[in-house]
């Protein structure tokens, strides 16, 4: 039992590791040709999304929209097997969960009241207040308004995925614990592009002060 435990702890801290540098590697790679490394990032994929059921289904989605929006070329970029595995991990999770009930997607009380339940929870939570917060107080002002398209085209993989797994919350195909801790982690990384913009608007600010100083 000692060592089973071991290996379980061993390969959550591996897939911890891996999923950031998976995600960072979706833009940085995109152009090169790996070409015997392929398989490699294709179980790269599948092992990242089979062991993180909190995010699987938002990054998948995100992935797959990204891949059609991009169709003409898609397979002429470095990251198709790691986009193709990850669609694998997931739907393997998806046929071995426990919680995927078809037939309660068509149950409007059921939704509602799961729904509700994963709001609570998640307004409980610090984060998800935060990014709300600084959500609307960039929707309050216009040129903050202005500013909060470019973040999302520089960022566009992690803002899709922030809103597929709101979007995912009423149903929780994974589990209810497993869709609030998607959102809360997509809403860690809306925080940090937000706050850093408003780092990047006071830097500004300062200079254009400066420069009528002087």
């Amino acid at each position: 039992m000692f060592f089973y435990r071991d290996e379980l702890a061993i390969i959550e801290l591996t897939s911890v590791c891996i999923v950031p540098f998976f995600i960072s590697q979706y833009k940085r790679i995109e152009t090169k040709n790996f070409k015997y490394g392929y398989f490699i990032m294709l179980l790269m994929g599948i092992f990242c999304s089979y062991t993180h059921d909190g995010i699987t289904i938002p990054l998948c989605l995100s992935f797959l929209l990204l891949s059609y929006l991009q169709r003409k070329r898609f397979f002429g970029l470095a990251c198709w097997p790691m986009v193709i595995g990850f669609a694998i991990g997931t739907t393997l999770s998806l046929l071995q969960s426990e919680y995927l009930s078809w037939a309660s997607f068509g149950d409007f009380q059921h939704l509602t009241s799961q729904t509700a339940t994963a709001f609570t929870q998640l307004w409980e939570t610090k984060v998800f207040i935060f990014a709300t917060l600084l959500s609307i107080y960039y929707l309050i002002s216009r040129r903050r308004r202005q500013r909060l398209w470019p973040i999302f085209k520089e960022h566009k993989l992690l803002s899709y995925c922030l809103l597929f797994s709101v979007c995912i919350v009423p149903f929780a195909p994974l589990g209810m614990d497993n869709a609030i801790q998607g959102v809360c982690f997509f809403c860690m990384f809306w925080v940090l592009f937000l706050f850093h913009d408003l780092v990047s608007l006071s830097s500004e600010r300062r200079k254009k002060a400066k420069q009528g100083t002087i």
